[in-house]
Order: C-alpha cells, then sequence, then structure tokens
C-alpha cells in the first residue's frame, strides 16, 4: 500500500464502515496521506507541540462527516459503533510491573515518597509498599473495573509473588508481557520472553507494553507480530500526557510496505511517571488535566490509555488512582482490560455489513460472534420492515436507526422506502 491507501484503510476500519464505501471515499486523498504520516510516527514533531489534540480522530471524523453527507439518497449510511452496547468511550487501565520490592536503605533513602506509616511499617519488615498487586485488585473490584499487568520475565522471583499471581488470575486480570530491553527489535527474544511468561502464569499472553517505551516505528510492531501477540500498548509520550500519534483510538499499524498488520496498537495517553517527573504536576492539578484529556477522549468517542505502574499506589502522587477511578467510572464507559480492548477491537473488524440498496437489505456476519455491537442505519425516507430476532431497535430519529446487535453469528435488517 502507499500512504493514501493505508490512510484510507484506517478510515474504513475506524469508523466500522464495510468495502462498499470504499468508492465512495475519494477526493480525501491528503487527508488520508496525513492519517497515515502520523500513525507511522513522522509527524511526533507536531504531536508535541500540541500533545492534547487527537488529530487523526479529528481528520476522521471530518471525513465521515462529509461522506454520509453526499452519499446519494437511495444509498444509506450503516456503520459499526466503537464500543459495545453503545458505550460513548472506553477506559484501558493498565499496570507495568517494573519491581516488586527494594531494599529498606532504598526506602529510607526516597522516604519522602511515601506517608510516615508507610515508611515505618517497610523498615519494621510489615508491609512491602513495592507490592500493590493486592490493593489493586480490591481497590479495581471495588469500582468494577478490569485491568491489565505487564510482567518482565527477570527481574524478579515469581516464587515469591506466586499467591498475588494466583489473585490476578482469579480476578481475571489481562497477565501481559513487559517487554525486556532489546525485545523490541528481536523477534525471537520477544518470542523466548513470551513462552517463559506463558509457563510461569499457564495462561496465554495476549498484550505487551515494552520496557521504557522502547519503540522503533514501525518495526517494533513487525517484530511484536512475529511473536504472534495480539496487542501492544506501548506507543505514547514518557514526558506528557497526550495523544503522540494523534490517535486516540486502537488501530492495525502498518508494516514496511504500509499493509495493516493482524497486531493492533492502543495509544499510551496517561502515563504516571509523566505526569509527576515530565510534567511535575500536583496531585490536584493532575486530577484535572486527566478529567480534561477524560473529556477529550469521550468527545471523540475514543480510547483512555492509561499506566499507573504497580509499585506507586502508596506514594505521593500514585495514591490518587482512586480518584482518578472515581473520576472515569459510570454508566457511559466501557472499562477494559488490554485484551479485552483487544479482542473486543478485532471481533467488531471482522464483523461484517453486506448492503444491497436495490432490495433495502442489509445483512450481518459474525464470525468472532462479538455480543452487543452497535450499528448505525442513516438514511432518510425509508422505514424499517422486519429485523432477524438477534437485533433490536432501540433509537429513531427522523433520519437515523440504532441498533443492537445481540450476538449470533448472522443477521438481517430490511428497509424500504416511503
Amino acid at each position: 500500500m502507499n500512504l493514501r491507501e493505508y490512510g484510507s484503510e484506517i478510515v474504513l476500519t475506524t469508523l466500522g464502515l464495510s468495502d462498499f464505501y470504499r468508492s465512495f471515499i475519494h477526493g480525501y486523498d491528503a487527508k488520508f496521506e496525513l492519517i497515515a504520516k502520523f500513525l507511522t510516527g513522522d509527524m511526533i514533531e507536531e504531536t508535541t507541540r500540541e500533545p492534547l489534540s487527537p488529530k487523526v480522530n479529528l481528520l476522521i471524523k471530518d471525513i465521515e462527516m462529509d461522506l454520509h453527507q453526499h452519499l446519494p439518497d437511495n444509498v444509506p449510511y450503516v456503520r459499526k459503533w466503537y464500543w459495545p452496547n453503545w458505550k460513548e468511550f472506553a477506559v484501558c487501565i493498565s499496570h507495568d510491573v517494573d519491581k516488586i520490592s527494594e531494599s529498606k536503605h532504598h526506602i529510607w533513602k526516597i522516604r519522602k515518597r511515601f506517608s510516615k506509616s508507610t515508611v515505618l511499617k517497610a523498615l519494621l519488615g510489615i508491609s512491602n509498599p513495592y507490592n500493590d498487586l493486592k490493593l489493586y485488585t480490591k481497590l479495581e473490584k471495588k469500582y468494577g473495573a478490569s485491568s491489565s499487568f505487564y510482567f518482565l520475565t527477570d527481574e524478579y522471583d515469581f516464587k515469591k509473588i506466586a499467591k498475588d499471581l494466583q489473585i490476578l488470575k482469579q480476578n481475571n486480570k489481562d497477565i501481559g508481557l513487559h517487554g525486556g530491553f532489546g525485545t523490541h527489535n528481536d523477534a525471537i527474544k520477544l518470542k523466548d520472553e513470551k513462552e517463559k511468561l506463558e509457563k510461569i502464569i499457564e495462561k496465554p499472553v495476549y498484550g505487551i507494553r515494552q520496557h521504557f517505551l522502547k519503540f522503533e516505528f514501525p518495526n517494533t510492531w513487525i517484530t511484536q507480530n512475529e511473536a504472534k501477540i495480539l496487542y501492544d500498548t506501548t506507543v505514547g509520550f514518557n514526558d506528557k500526557i497526550g495523544f503522540k500519534i494523534g490517535m486516540a483510538l486502537p488501530f492495525f499499524p502498518p508494516d514496511r510496505d504500509l499493509n495493516p498488520l493482524p497486531l493492533i496498537e492502543l495509544p499510551l495517553i496517561i502515563m504516571d511517571a509523566a505526569v509527576w517527573t515530565g510534567l511535575k504536576l500536583t496531585e490536584a492539578t493532575a486530577l484535572q488535566i486527566i478529567q480534561q484529556i477524560r473529556d477529550i477522549i469521550k468527545q471523540n468517542y475514543g480510547l483512555l490509555t492509561i499506566l499507573w505502574h504497580n509499585n506507586v499506589l502508596r506514594m505521593h502522587g500514585g495514591r490518587i488512582y482512586g480518584d482518578i477511578l472515581n473520576l472515569l467510572v459510570d454508566q457511559s464507559v466501557y472499562i477494559a482490560s488490554g485484551a479485552e480492548v483487544a479482542k473486543w477491537w478485532q471481533g467488531r473488524n471482522r464483523f461484517q455489513i453486506l448492503i444491497n440498496p436495490n432490495n433495502g437489505t442489509i445483512e450481518f456476519r459474525n464470525p468472532e460472534n462479538i455480543q452487543n455491537l452497535g450499528l448505525l442505519i442513516r438514511q432518510k425516507g425509508i422505514e424499517i420492515i422486519s429485523t432477524t430476532p438477534n437485533i433490536q431497535l432501540i433509537e429513531k430519529t427522523a433520519a437515523d436507526f440504532k441498533f443492537l446487535y445481540l450476538g449470533g453469528l448472522s443477521g438481517e435488517i430490511s428497509t424500504k422506502s416511503i
């Protein structure tokens, strides 16, 4: 593919449009190429200047508005919604497990980061402030939040955290790989680490975040794909909050020939270290900016990916994690682990829409059998004749019909002009 072709592919997959519309999305070459340049990492200088602007999402929104305004009257605009059950936006919570313990000397050295009682308990050997796996699980359970934990394979003794790993598994946490140094461009080394972690946790590893956000466009994606990893969530700023490649949604990244890979990228938007070390924010200011980011994501129906390290929950700054959950969790948001988001996006992408404007039928094929996918039909002067039992009409306006595809491998909607 070239830049234009890759950009157009991103527009179709992001909006959830079928190939039927490929012939209608012409005249946007400059925007397609710009989208591709953002996602290949060629526009980071621009996003660094304006980190809070999801420029790719805005470009796609402009194309969508123009597209359905200029479709012929007899052609319906049919698309998939982004998130299950018509949720407005999504949050993916993740934790990099860099360390699970530190010496008493080290804790005393950085004692100002903790409360006095936490330091005292650590020095007396009563508790370990660097292992918060149980505390995270308990706190997230309170808010009904899923999350992902990414583990290094050679940094700590997994036998010492065997009970913690069991708790994560019992609570259906996504356990992924924190790729060690050198794995970002070495598929053999990365595959070895993945297989080692899978043997330890006795379950498949679906996702990865590279240690220290080590990344090379597009080599790291290619390396991860060769290691048969489903998703990556490395691409983000390490010194600021925002949209490093201008994207606030999952996407299929390009290989060297600009062909979309099966791998799914979940862009990283907020990292705790960037908040405290890079931006040096106060806790109150950090919450204000996180709320601002949430509102931007919500306006663009996007994905807010958060990295809160395993060892910061009892530190000044890191302790606001519960406030962040309180800020984000409500009925409008889909909160899921990295694996859940990636599997949803994969299933959504494989969901097929077959449009026949001649007889007014719209057929659906659902090979992954995903459930509760929102479907939008926009066309004036039509009425719905029938739907299969697995498709539920949930809202109707003058020109819009909103449906919920409840599940099943296939379905159909019949319409007629009025």
